[in-house]
């Protein structure tokens, strides 16, 4: 579990700089505008943890349904959070990246209310992620917003993907996302009974240059512990072919892989980097908040 101990984020570039104008100015009308910010807070252990990576592929869990139970089952054979790579070119070169956030407060149900209550809403959006965070879209946002439909009728909708850009590093990611129950995923029953796993957002994603095929997976997991709530977050970022054991799209995947060029693995160790920032400013800020925003807005 993270440490009570945080410290100022303090690099932004002007790109970042400039899309936290463009979010405030957008938030500056709404009820919910006091929840943005211009001061990011990370944990010191995280910060730490991230001086150790890139970890050796050894250590890494493959994007097959026996690594992702081994990863969920065993979460702490992992730092509190970190990057590396695992694969090669017949498998497909891929980026890991993990972490384990502590929400102090925090219930699963509050979990579930902030990801189908921001879906859809990019000023809402922004409140995760001040500085990267773009833009969030829905094909049916009245689907996300019906009161009437439980979290998993939102969430898993095959025909309402969530379309997410976001900066991460200097990059610009135009993302859809396929949230899908995670024993569709492979994620077992004993998996989740052994964990104690309340909570998932968890699916797999395209890239709006090659609709159709897997660019990678994440799971968000998280269980109710002493004091609040603990997120367990694990993403492959590429397309390995493991991930046709995950989703059942074998087709899709060896299709996304003839079509892959490689990629250094400098660069793939910078994405990494980037992608390991990047949830682990998000995740903080959203732990900050959620407990207050839930308790003003989740009857609005």
């Amino acid at each position: 579990m993270n440490s009570d101990r945080n410290t100022l984020f303090t690099f932004f570039t002007p790109q970042y700089v400039t899309q936290h104008r463009k979010n405030e100015a957008a938030l500056n009308h709404t009820p919910y505008a006091k929840y943005f910010t211009d001061d990011l807070e990370v944990p010191c252990d995280m910060v730490q943890a991230l001086k150790l990576a890139p970890l050796p592929e050894s250590s890494l869990f493959p994007p097959t349904k026996a690594g992702l139970n081994a990863l969920f089952q065993s979460p702490y054979d992992l730092p509190v959070a970190g990057f590396g790579l695992i694969g090669n070119k017949d498998t497909g070169r891929i980026i890991c990246s993990w972490s384990r956030h502590f929400f102090p407060g925090a219930t699963s149900e509050m979990l579930r209310w902030w990801f189908t209550w921001h879906m859809g809403h990019t000023d809402r959006y922004s409140l995760w992620s001040p500085y990267a965070h773009i833009g969030n879209t829905v094909p049916h946002l009245d689907r996300i917003d019906d009161p009437n439909r439980s979290y998993e009728e939102k969430m898993y909708d095959p025909e309402n993907p969530n379309r997410v850009t976001e900066l991460v590093g200097d990059m610009v990611l135009d993302a859809l996302i396929h949230f899908t129950d995670p024993k569709k995923l492979g994620l077992t029953e004993e998996t989740i009974k052994k964990g104690g796993y309340t909570f998932s957002a968890s699916g797999w994603s395209e890239n709006l240059a090659a609709p159709g095929l897997p660019a990678g997976m994440m799971f968000h997991l998280g269980r109710e512990v002493s004091g609040g709530l603990e997120l367990i977050s694990h993403y492959w970022l590429g397309t390995h072919r493991g991930m046709a054991e995950l989703t059942g799209m074998k087709d899709e995947v060896e299709r996304a892989l003839s079509l892959a060029k490689p990629v250094p693995d400098e660069m793939l160790l910078r994405g990494g980097y980037d992608m390991s920032v990047h949830d682990m400013i998000e995740f903080t800020r959203l732990s900050q908040i959620l407990p207050n925003l839930y308790a003003e807005f989740r009857n609005a």
